[in-house]
């Protein structure tokens, strides 16, 4: 069941992000935030972006990316200032 879930949440969020490629006209996605951290995450969002012909990235850090990119902003401020 748990199994089904997850295919669930990685099928319905790659979808959107396929959407969203095509308004914008690009191929690659970044995925991220904790569930992306799952061995599953990559065949699973792999089957999306091979369905749709969509490159799916997971970054090795990707439950990290929001505190990676907010420490990067304030750092980047810190240094204007």
């Amino acid at each position: 069941m748990a199994l089904g879930l997850l295919n669930m949440i990685y099928q319905t969020a790659g979808t959107m992000a396929v959407y969203a490629c095509r308004i914008e006209g690009c191929q690659d996605v970044v995925v991220t935030g904790s569930l992306a951290s799952l061995k599953l995450a990559s065949l699973l969002i792999g089957r999306v972006g091979e369905l749709y012909h969509v490159n799916f990235i997971i970054p090795k850090q990707a439950a990290f990316a929001t505190a990676i990119g907010a420490a990067l902003i304030g750092l980047d401020r810190f240094k204007k200032a």
